[in-house]
């Protein structure tokens, strides 16, 4: 991921927003323009999880899972998420033939089989499965974890891969405010920023401009 400044983000959206024919013709004197990149600004953190969590995870980079996972006796295990932690996008643990890139979570029916006592009917490292889970931590924590069938009994529980999506959030004020975003996004997340900023002033224009962004996710 790469620090992008808020201010040249909002930089950008304004030129989308004059392309795409946007009326802002009540925002002209200079407190108007003022109040325009006050709400540019308010839309860039929401477009930015809107299109992070929606982007396919060949078009992320993320960040690289830094926590020690844990490993249990009966070969799974589970990692403890950062409280930064947003959408998952690649597992790998050392011994595993493959990466898990989809990722079950606790709603799903078919977790209660990765619980089964028999270990042939879980994951296992040749076909690895991988669980979001929430608010089941050690000390009632609700931070998610990832929960991982399974490693070989004699494996040690170690990352050969694992990145994530972290909750996006503006660093810095005035000048030097800047938020991490996914580079092979930048263009969607600037034509969200536009859509939401065009619907927070109420133009015709806004959904087009959001359909755009969802079209360059897909």
């Amino acid at each position: 991921m790469r620090s992008e400044l808020v201010s040249n983000i909002v930089k950008a959206v304004k030129v989308l927003l004059d392309e795409n024919d946007v009326n802002l013709n009540v925002l002209m004197d200079d407190q108007e323009q003022i109040q325009l990149d006050h709400i540019i600004k308010g839309m860039i953190t929401p477009a930015v999880r809107y299109v992070h969590m929606n982007a396919p995870s060949s078009m992320l980079d993320g960040v690289a899972i830094s926590t020690t996972p844990t490993k249990l006796s009966n070969g799974t295990g589970y990692i403890n998420m950062d409280a930064n932690f947003m959408r998952p996008l690649i597992l790998q643990m050392t011994g595993w033939a493959k990466p898990v890139t989809v990722f079950m979570d606790d709603t799903d029916p078919d977790y209660a089989l990765q619980t089964s006592q028999y270990a042939g009917i879980r994951g296992s490292k040749y076909k690895p499965v991988c669980v979001v889970t929430n608010g089941n931590n050690e000390g009632g924590s609700t931070l998610k974890r990832i929960e991982f069938y399974s490693i070989g009994a004699d494996d040690l529980a170690t990352i050969a891969r694992g990145r994530y999506i972290p909750f996006p959030e503006i660093n810095g004020v005035d000048a030097a405010a800047t938020i991490s975003i996914c580079p092979n996004v930048y263009e969607a997340i600037l034509y969200m920023t536009a859509g939401l900023t065009a619907q927070t002033i109420k133009d015709s224009n806004a959904q087009a401009l959001i359909n755009t962004a969802k079209d360059l996710i897909k």
